[in-house]
């Protein structure tokens, strides 16, 4: 073989999905906390329990109170929805008298947005998903009455019923932009009120109000909190319409026909994207940082050539 022969690394067609801990479209778009309910919370995986809960932005880390000693578990049974948009690996089930509670996210009245995928196992009672404040006296958040998705601003109005079916993942959000209330199933808006919260004061919930009763029983998966400026907000800011954007230092590489090693840098918009490096031909090989999320150096090895050109790719994939 000429020493002189050359092959070339293509590096391209980036097929990410995307684990969202933050905004790209905005400025003026703010996430306050953002529970994944698993992908940041230490030794999780399918089938274990979950002690606490890690917000990965705002810091606000939930704790959970088991029921009868068994706390809520992982499993890998997530939304495609939230698969594709978010990387989402893993959801959190709850099979009653399980909650979190932490911090509260104070102040927020108008210009704010709360938002969850849900997959309730029953169409009965009322359940608490996700609150911000006191069910029965200030706040707002998302709630499940029987068949039906709710809002519920607490102590002045509940709105919106929207269809619940029990083994099916459903994105819900509520958002208040310019004094208008919105509850959206799906992205596509089912009721709105008028009538203003009361300033938040409590806890931030999951599963059940403050007072451990009106438990939720099923999976959720990706609750966030948002503000936003006045004006600012469109129904594509939320995660179910995510899409973000990654860029490689460079797409192609000319070596000579002998084995060697190179790397590429990979950039991601937002940072927190979860991703996994592969090789799609025997003699490219990934040797570091095969997987990571958000910016990061990917390393290589390749063989030496067998012919004068030889193409092969480095395809960044999401998780899972």
């Amino acid at each position: 073989m000429n020493a002189n022969r050359s092959f070339r690394i293509h590096c391209f067609q980036l097929l990410l999905a995307a684990l969202l801990a933050a905004m790209p479209a905005r400025a003026a778009f703010t996430v306050l906390g953002y529970w994944r309910l698993g992908e940041n919370d230490p030794s999780a995986s399918p089938g274990a329990n979950s002690t606490n809960l890690t917000d990965a932005v705002g810091g606000r880390t939930l704790t959970n109170t088991p029921d009868h000693s068994v706390y809520p578990s992982y499993t890998n049974d997530v939304a495609a929805a939230a698969a594709a948009k978010t990387g989402s690996q893993l959801a959190l089930r709850m099979d009653g008298g399980q909650s979190a509670a932490g911090n509260v996210i104070p102040g927020l009245t108008d210009n704010f947005g709360i938002e969850v995928w849900v997959k309730p196992v029953h169409t009965s009672a009322v359940r608490a998903i996700a609150y911000n404040g006191n069910t029965g006296s200030s706040g707002w958040g998302i709630y499940q009455n029987g068949d039906s998705y709710e809002g519920l601003f607490g102590n002045v109005t509940k709105f919106a019923l929207a269809p619940a079916a029990t083994n099916v993942w459903t994105h819900l959000a509520l958002v208040r932009a310019g004094g208008v209330s919105t509850l959206y199933t799906n992205g596509v808006a089912a009721g709105t009120t008028t009538l203003a919260p009361v300033s938040p004061a409590g806890n931030f919930l999951i599963g059940a109000n403050n007072v451990r009763t009106e438990n939720f029983l099923g999976a959720l998966d990706e609750v966030r909190v948002f503000s936003f400026g006045a004006g600012e907000f469109n129904v594509t800011n939320l995660l179910l319409f995510q899409t973000p954007s990654f860029t490689l230092s460079t797409n192609s590489f000319s070596v000579s026909a002998a084995a060697g090693t190179n790397s590429v840098t990979l950039s991601v918009a937002p940072t927190n994207v979860s991703w996994t490096a592969t090789a799609n031909v025997s003699w490219l090989h990934v040797t570091a940082n095969a997987s990571g999320t958000g910016a990061a150096t990917i390393g290589f090895t390749y063989d030496a050539a067998v012919q004068t050109v030889e193409k092969g790719r480095l395809k960044p994939r999401k998780r899972g």
